[in-house]
């Protein structure tokens, strides 16, 4: 699901009710705001993290490690895919200013 309008509109308002109610379901949903600032090598740690934070445990992916190296996030995403899919849970992600992505 995309969803766009201009600034001020409650985008960001919308988006947290509709995480609110999932959650409530049971759904596990990571939210990641977007900056601009944001180093595009960093968005599949800073993904793992927000699954961490909405209670799958992602620490197994190799993403969360201080060692983690881009050379082989092709190999970590896939660790994150799978776990995701083999989560008793419906997973759902929320990217803030997806716009911001580099």
């Amino acid at each position: 699901m995309l969803l766009e309008a201009p600034a001020g509109f409650g985008k960001t308002l919308l988006l947290s009710q509709w995480r609110e109610e999932l959650r409530s379901r049971g759904t596990i949903v990571a939210w990641l705001s977007v900056n601009q600032t944001d180093q595009p090598d960093l968005l599949l740690p800073y993904l793992a993290f927000s699954f961490y934070q909405a209670g799958l445990d992602t620490e197994q992916t190799g993403l969360l490690s201080p060692t983690f190296s881009q050379g082989n996030s092709a190999y970590l995403i896939g660790n994150l895919l799978s776990l995701i899919e083999q989560s008793e849970k419906k997973c759902v992600v929320v990217f803030d200013d997806f716009e911001n992505i580099n």
